[in-house]
């Protein structure tokens, strides 16, 4: 994703685009006049706006948002367990830990 917004930033003449997720993941959001100026490439697109801007998606980009979900949802079922256990180990000594504190 780094690599797509530099390619954009590069192209367009532009350090102003950056990622935005506001209706979707990773919109490449650009100013307006950026668009106006140098038109809309034919393969962007278009996903929402915000006054003085426009948001894009690339092919590339709707190719990496999937994968992009199942990692996020993938980490989520790695992490639950792993936090569950780590607070009932924490609990399981509350006395010991009250004692340091106090």
């Amino acid at each position: 994703l780094n690599s797509i917004l530099e390619k954009m930033r590069k192209s367009f003449k532009c350090q102003d685009i950056v990622y935005v997720s506001s209706r979707q993941k990773f919109e490449l959001e650009f100013p307006e006049k950026v668009i106006e100026e140098q038109g809309r490439p034919k393969n962007f697109i278009s996903t929402s706006k915000r006054k003085g801007f426009l948001r894009f998606h690339t092919p590339e980009i709707e190719e990496i948002i999937p994968k992009y979900i199942e990692s996020e949802v993938y980490l989520r079922k790695a992490l639950v367990p792993f936090i569950a256990s780590f607070f009932r180990k924490f609990y399981e000594h509350n006395l010991h830990w009250r004692q340091v504190v106090a």
